[in-house]
């Protein structure tokens, strides 16, 4: 079922067959939660800042 399948059970039943692999794919996909939550925050973070570049952007260029 793919709704329950659990991507690193899978590679920890194939770590003996795929030993480098395996590492490689448990440090990749355990990243933690926390990551997204502060990705999202930059993300808002540019948006709700996008005006004020935009003017500082202007201001810069139109001095002399």
């Amino acid at each position: 079922d793919v709704e329950n399948f659990d991507i690193l059970y899978w590679w920890k039943e194939r770590e003996k067959h795929f030993p480098v692999l395996s590492i490689i794919a448990k440090q990749i996909l355990a990243t933690p939660v926390s990551t997204v939550v502060v990705e999202q925050e930059f993300s808002a973070g540019g948006n709700i800042l996008e005006a004020r570049r935009s003017l500082l952007e202007s201001i810069i260029n139109s001095s002399p």
